[in-house]
C-alpha cells in the first residue's frame, strides 16, 4: 500500500512538473529562433530588418502579415507594435526554415545580455 501511494505521489509530481514546463518551451514551437541586435529596420507594411548575433551572422527578415511583437525586456516603454521597434533592441525572432525569403512570425524584445568582458563590481 505504501509503495503504491509513493509511486502515485512521484508520478503526480513528475506530471505536474511537465505540465508547468511545457509553456516555457513553447515560444517558437515548430520554428527556429535567431537572437541578436536589431539593425536597419524599415517601418511600414512591407518592413524588413537585419538581426546581428555578434558572432559573424547577420540575417535579414521580412515582416509577415501575421507578425507579432512581444516585449519581455521589462523596459520603461512597452514595445508591442512593429513600429515601436528600434535599432539596437535585443530581439529573438521566430522563423521557419522553409521560408525564402525569411519571414518573422514572432519578434520577442528581450533584455540585453550583460557583456562578458565587463569587470564585476
Amino acid at each position: 500500500m505504501r509503495k503504491s501511494l509513493r509511486g502515485i505521489a512521484v508520478w503526480s509530481v513528475l506530471w505536474i512538473g511537465t505540465v508547468l514546463a511545457v509553456p516555457a518551451f513553447a515560444d517558437c514551437e515548430g520554428m527556429r529562433e535567431f537572437t541578436g541586435l536589431l539593425q536597419g529596420i524599415k517601418k511600414g507594411e512591407k518592413g524588413a530588418f537585419v538581426v546581428d548575433n555578434r558572432q559573424g551572422d547577420k540575417v535579414k527578415f521580412l515582416r509577415d502579415a501575421t507578425s507579432t511583437v512581444v516585449d519581455e525586456s521589462g523596459g520603461a516603454k512597452k514595445k508591442e507594435k512593429w513600429d515601436d521597434l528600434a535599432n539596437g533592441d535585443f530581439v529573438a525572432v521566430c522563423w521557419k526554415f522553409t521560408d525564402n525569403p525569411r519571414k518573422a512570425y514572432k519578434v520577442q524584445v528581450k533584455p540585453a545580455p550583460k557583456e562578458s568582458g565587463e569587470a564585476a563590481e
